[in-house]
């Protein structure tokens, strides 16, 4: 009987790692699911779209040049040279 417990336990132990190394497998499943749907299908090129616009405003706002001030304003002319 000590047998079949160890047995089962060792089966259970093994089902628990195959499916941790299958949760990759799994998780690329769904993905290609996903992206095979219509809606998704449909919504991409927008989806793309959006994307790309902001990645381009954020490239736009990060190139702009900085606004420049006068540091220590209150010294005189030859102090700053």
């Amino acid at each position: 009987m000590a047998n079949v417990d160890q047995f089962e336990a060792d089966t259970a132990l093994n089902t628990q790692r195959t499916s941790l190394l299958a949760a990759p497998t799994q998780a690329l499943a769904k993905v290609r699911e996903t992206i095979e749907q219509p809606g998704f299908r449909r919504a991409f090129p927008t989806l793309l779209a959006s994307l790309t616009a902001v990645a381009a405003v954020i490239l736009y706002i990060s190139m702009q040049k900085p606004e420049m001030t006068t540091l220590y304003s209150s010294v005189s002319e030859s102090e700053k040279s």
